[in-house]
């Protein structure tokens, strides 16, 4: 059985296509011919959505505020005053217990899982302005 999902979904694919057409008569021998989890592909061909079509878990922040939060960033960083990690952190607490006000603060480990994953993001030090 193949290890990473790209390749097992698009085994899954093709198996739900191939009993969709008839050509396996259970889930059980489609899974064993293509190679894939049994659970996995019974859930598929009922309708469920795969891996990557299914909403994120466990994000502090949704699209639309992430989406707010990167936009803020990009306004600091256009008029040349590019925001401390301190600065992203209260940001992004500000925004997030906006819609949730009892919503656990977020940590400084946020902000640099945050920098990692939006890495055109990076902090760094202020140059002092010539006289």
């Amino acid at each position: 059985m193949p290890k990473d999902n790209k390749t097992i979904e698009i085994r899954i694919l093709e198996a739900v296509n191939a009993i969709d057409h008839g050509i396996y008569a259970t889930i059980a021998s489609a899974a064993r011919a293509f190679d894939v989890p049994y659970h996995r592909l019974r859930r598929r061909a009922q309708g469920g959505k795969s891996l990557f079509e299914r909403p994120l878990t466990g994000r502090r922040l949704n699209e639309a505020q992430g989406a707010s939060l990167k936009s803020w960033t990009d306004y600091r960083d256009s008029i040349g005053a590019p925001p401390k990690r301190s600065q992203v952190l209260i940001a992004a607490s500000n925004i997030n217990i906006a819609l949730n006000p009892s919503a656990a603060p977020l940590s400084d480990k946020w902000v640099r899982h945050f920098l990692q994953h939006n890495p055109h993001y990076h902090i760094h030090r202020r140059k002092a302005f010539e006289i």
